[in-house]
């Protein structure tokens, strides 16, 4: 899912930016336990989804609302990064690789 944001980013800059970056915030309440959303986002519904899917498979600690943040801000900053000017040294290999490294040191970190 994180590669497939990622792609998206690249290919689509504009709709990017509007549906993930400026749009949903307006929607959303982030509380100590949770985020949550007032408006249908199923794109942010899925991610969360995901995230907590994740969390209990892998046994991670810390708070929902923590670890939506965490992975949130990685992988929208990978995909910012991707849609700038360094981003012709991103292909879709590097990108798989960050994004399975990431989330490998996430979770081993968050267990240790």
């Amino acid at each position: 899912m994180g590669c497939n944001f990622v792609e998206f980013a690249q290919k689509e800059t504009n709709s990017f930016e509007a549906l993930f970056i400026k749009f949903p915030f307006n929607y959303m309440e982030l509380t100590r336990d949770s985020i949550s959303v007032n408006a249908h986002l199923p794109g942010f519904e899925h991610f969360k989804s995901v995230v907590l899917k994740l969390k209990s498979e892998m046994n991670i600690s810390g708070s929902e609302t923590e670890i939506l943040v965490h992975i949130w801000s990685f992988i929208t900053g990978l995909a910012v990064l991707v849609r700038s000017p360094i981003g012709d040294n991103f292909n879709s290999n590097t990108i798989e690789e960050t994004v399975s490294t990431m989330l490998d040191i996430y979770v081993k970190g968050a267990k240790q």
